[in-house]
């Protein structure tokens, strides 16, 4: 799973949790406060009965005259069920009509909960309705005690509200927490991506790209050595790049000396076996120089300050050139090669390069091929894969992962050097290629890369 993905959703289960738990907490106390509110009312209205009481006669009880003196005060008690029920069990009084199965109900609910507080669901009378029971045991007169039946249903429609508010506050935070995920990831995936890309980079050997991220955190410090590990990798190559460069030149002038008295020598002498001498002489030099120059033409395509001179081209025809300039080799080695294009497909590449590129490779196959090398291009999803098969032994299975490493060696290879310049070349065209053996037998070259258009 992805980054991103994953900030997202634990940014949205983080503040549904806290959302949730704060919510149900506020929700149970305030329902709790609510209840012990009505508890509360009822307790006074039941005082205050006990209050009208002790004011009148002690033997006459009026209805009507606790019911003038709760209008008069502006209480609204007649919404509850209000019943004086005497300590011999009889209801004495009602404010509501009461069936005698009601009445009985009543005098059993009394009996079950003489001693407490507590919930009780009254049917047929009450609508099924949850009602909330309250129960004034008179300390002052042991003529009576007060029952209030209180209607829950401010209860009911705080739960109902509640869940609405919930609901829209979920549907809120949601989109909060969506809006704070994207903005605080989008900066942490964006420096993540900086610095994968320039890993990339330095895959390709490109040791010039350092990542730009100005945070503070640990991808900022990871970042922060990335570079200093950037700086000194350039440090050893360029030192490395110079040696061989300096190396190079300082051969270039005895080896010309030498090559030029051997030719000298040669002129000055009749005997076969010195003759003989001096032309091995004289090919191990050229080969030495050939070597030379492909050390220096290497550091300068991983250079960055050698300049690519990229344009359209169609590949068909680079592939027609390059097979025109090494017509000789092909010739000499007797080697038939097959390329039937149909399609022009154009590229950005730079020619010249990238002709030297595809010499290396198929020098490379007319080495090793029997008597064939077979070149295809096919067009893929918009890339091109241009393959270059040869008939020979193929590759060894310890050679495979080696041949694009500079001075290593098949068993009939020269420098070394080869396919490693073709390696670099193409990588710097922001291309890939992949050698193996061909499934029939012989070695399998393929490159991969961008096309910008293809017409008959």
């Amino acid at each position: 799973m992805k980054i991103q993905i994953r900030i997202f959703l634990s940014m949205i289960i983080l503040i549904l949790f806290i959302f949730l738990f704060f919510g149900f907490l506020f929700y149970s106390n305030y329902k709790e406060q609510l209840i012990q509110q009505i508890i509360d009312e009822n307790i006074t209205i039941s005082k205050m009965i006990e209050l009208v009481y002790e004011k009148n006669t002690k033997e006459v009880f009026s209805i009507s005259q606790v019911r003038s003196f709760f209008s008069k005060h502006g209480f609204k008690w007649m919404d509850d069920y209000i019943v004086i029920i005497s300590h011999d069990r009889s209801i004495e009084f009602s404010n509501k009509q009461l069936t005698n199965e009601g009445r009985l109900k009543i005098i059993n609910l009394y009996n079950k909960y003489l001693d407490q507080f507590g919930y009780f669901n009254l049917v047929d009378y009450l609508n099924e309705d949850k009602k909330l029971f309250t129960l004034y045991k008179n300390d002052k007169i042991d003529s009576f005690d007060v029952l209030i039946i209180s209607d829950l249903s401010v209860i009911t429609n705080f739960e109902k509200k509640f869940l609405y508010i919930l609901i829209q506050s979920i549907i809120i935070s949601l989109i909060m927490s969506i809006v704070i995920a994207a903005l605080m990831s989008r900066n942490l995936i964006k420096n993540i991506i900086k610095l994968r890309n320039a890993i990339i980079e330095a895959k390709n050997l490109n040791f010039e790209k350092k990542v730009d991220v100005k945070s503070k955190d640990e991808i900022g410090i990871i970042a922060e050595e990335y570079n200093k590990l950037i700086d000194k990798i350039n440090l050893y190559n360029e030192s490395q790049k110079r040696f061989l460069q300096n190396v190079s030149h300082e051969l270039k002038t005895p080896l010309t000396s030498i090559r030029g008295y051997a030719e000298m020598i040669k002129t000055e002498t009749d005997n076969s076996v010195h003759i003989d001498g001096l032309n091995v002489i004289i090919r191990q030099v050229d080969k030495l120089k050939n070597i030379i120059n492909q050390i220096i033409n290497l550091s300068k395509i991983e250079s960055l300050k050698e300049v690519f001179r990229f344009e359209q081209v169609d590949l068909n025809d680079l592939i027609f050139d390059v097979l025109i300039n090494i017509e000789g080799i092909i010739f000499l080695k007797d080697i038939e090669v097959t390329f039937n294009p149909k399609d022009k497909i154009f590229i950005y590449a730079d020619k010249e390069k990238f002709s030297e590129a595809i010499i290396n490779i198929l020098s490379n196959c007319i080495r090793y091929a029997k008597s064939r090398i077979d070149i295809d291009v096919q067009v893929i999803n918009g890339k091109f894969n241009l393959k270059i098969i040869d008939d020979g032994p193929g590759f060894l299975d310890k050679d495979v992962d080696k041949i694009f490493e500079r001075f290593y060696k098949g068993s009939r290879g020269e420098s070394g050097l080869g396919l490693s310049i073709s390696k670099t070349i193409i990588e710097k065209h922001n291309m890939e290629i992949k050698a193996e053996n061909n499934k029939n037998g012989g070695a399998l070259f393929v490159i991969i890369g961008k096309v910008i258009a293809v017409s008959n």
